[in-house]
């Protein structure tokens, strides 16, 4: 763990009236990117954002880029900005998720609630290859690693128009990239045979994919002892937490029942609609009509 890294709070962490909140980016990120989400909870909780190891202006932060380091680090923060409370709420975006479920599987204390949204379970041998990590997995270097990830992620034109200081910085942080995401392929971020807490993931897609196979993965629940993962269309689950978050479980299981609902309600207009069922073996996954899927109990 390293006592280098940038971190900001917003609010007052001893006013223990308002819930804490934290926000661990994922890869190639920062928490500026988080700061949208931020300013959306800031006046009913206290929320901390930390750069990771590896990226902007904890870029200096060097190896080892490994999830037992990674982990260390957001108790370290926790630590750092509230020594005395624990997290009410931590919301993780893609390998952050990972973060905030290790930690959690570990120090079960110090979290609450956990969010995580796109988060890998890259150790799994059905996990796609399909997306950013896998496109950056095929390349030579590090940095060329990080190049082909932002390319995957923002597009060959938007990538191209960025200035050459800029996408020098990012291809930079390939090292940190490939290091954690060949760490997490290697060993599973949470003990997936114990259950940990009150939770969610999503996917944010307002139309199943045209991959079953993927939509089977991404729509999943995990094996037992997991976090169960369920997808909404077009739901972000960061949304349910922008009340008091003492709440966001119940506010979660409610957006849930709200499009079962829905989706029941247009099924019945559209007279039953067009089923489909994917048959990859992971299952437990059922798409209702043209634009609308759920996850099944």
């Amino acid at each position: 763990m390293s006592t280098d890294l940038f971190s900001a709070v917003a609010g007052d962490v001893d006013d223990l009236t308002l819930p804490l909140v934290v926000l661990c980016h994922g890869s190639m990120d920062r928490s500026a990117g988080m700061l949208r989400l931020s300013r959306q909870l800031d006046a009913t909780a206290v929320v901390i954002r930390y750069d990771r190891r590896g990226y902007a202006k904890s870029s200096e932060v060097g190896s080892p880029y490994v999830l037992d380091e990674q982990i260390a680090d957001l108790a370290l923060v926790l630590d750092r900005h509230a020594p005395a409370r624990s997290i009410d709420l931590a919301f993780g975006h893609s390998f952050g998720g990972n973060v905030v479920l290790g930690l959690a599987a570990r120090r079960p204390e110090l979290i609450t609630r956990a969010v995580v949204y796109e988060t890998p379970l890259s150790w799994f041998d059905w996990w796609p290859s399909s997306g950013a990590g896998g496109a950056a997995a095929q390349a030579a270097t590090p940095e060329d690693a990080a190049e082909a990830f932002m390319r995957r992620l923002v597009g060959d034109e938007r990538w191209e128009r960025l200035p050459a200081g800029t996408r020098a910085g990012r291809r930079a942080e390939g090292v940190a990239m490939v290091g954690e995401l060949n760490d997490l392929r290697r060993a599973a971020a949470m003990e997936r045979r114990r259950r940990l807490l009150p939770g969610a993931c999503c996917r944010r897609r307002a139309r199943p994919s045209a991959s079953p196979t993927r939509d089977a993965v991404t729509c999943r629940h995990a094996a037992e002892g997991d976090v169960r993962s369920a997808r909404w269309c077009g739901a972000w689950c960061a949304q349910h937490a922008s009340g008091r978050i003492g709440d966001a479980a119940a506010r979660v299981a409610q957006s849930r029942r709200r499009l079962r609902r829905r989706q029941a309600a247009e099924m019945a207009a559209a007279g039953g609609g067009q089923g489909c069922r994917s048959a990859d073996a992971v299952g437990a996954v059922q798409h209702t009509g043209k634009d609308a899927c759920r996850c099944r109990e």
